[in-house]
Order: structure tokens, then C-alpha cells, then sequence
């Protein structure tokens, strides 16, 4: 299993990442209002990168994150973004 994230780890990737999740934020949260999912349940998180902003959100709705990534060094920051979740170092 490779923890290297295929597009790198520099700061221009991030922000890619960054956006990208801002950008599909919205969406995510409305198909969540129509779900009927209770608060406290677990929520996966598969390619949680970061964790900005997506699982971060998740865990300021009061629910339960578990992330997988790929990358040792997306956990890293994501440990310190979201200290709250359980994240996995995991090929999916």
C-alpha cells in the first residue's frame, strides 16, 4: 500500500483539494438535511485528505467521523484539523 497521494503533498495541492471540497460543501450538506441522518451517528469518510473541510463539518454537525486515506502525510494534517475523528491509513 502506497501512502504516497498520487497529485503530491505541496501547498498548491491542498489548496486544489481546498476548493474542490468548498465547492461540493453545499451539495453534500443538502443531500445530509435530506437523509434523515441522527446526530451522533458515524459518519465514513472515504479519501478524507485534510480533513478541511468536509469532516471537519461533519463533526461541527455533532456527528461521528471516520476517515481513510491513502496518504500518512494527508492524516498527519488531518489529525490536527479534526482531532475529534477516527482516521485510518487505508488503500481504497
Amino acid at each position: 500500500m502506497s501512502s504516497d497521494y498520487v497529485l503530491g503533498n505541496d501547498q498548491e495541492e491542498l489548496d486544489r483539494l481546498k476548493l474542490q471540497h468548498l465547492l461540493w460543501r453545499d451539495e453534500l450538506i443538502k443531500l445530509w438535511e435530506i437523509s434523515g441522518i441522527k446526530t451522533a451517528a458515524r459518519i465514513l469518510d472515504l479519501g478524507c485528505g485534510t480533513g478541511n473541510p468536509i469532516a471537519k463539518h461533519i463533526v461541527g454537525r455533532g456527528f461521528r467521523v471516520v476517515g481513510v486515506d491513502q496518504s500518512k502525510e494527508m492524516l498527519k494534517i488531518a489529525k490536527t484539523v479534526v482531532p475529534e475523528a477516527e482516521l485510518i491509513h487505508g488503500d481504497m
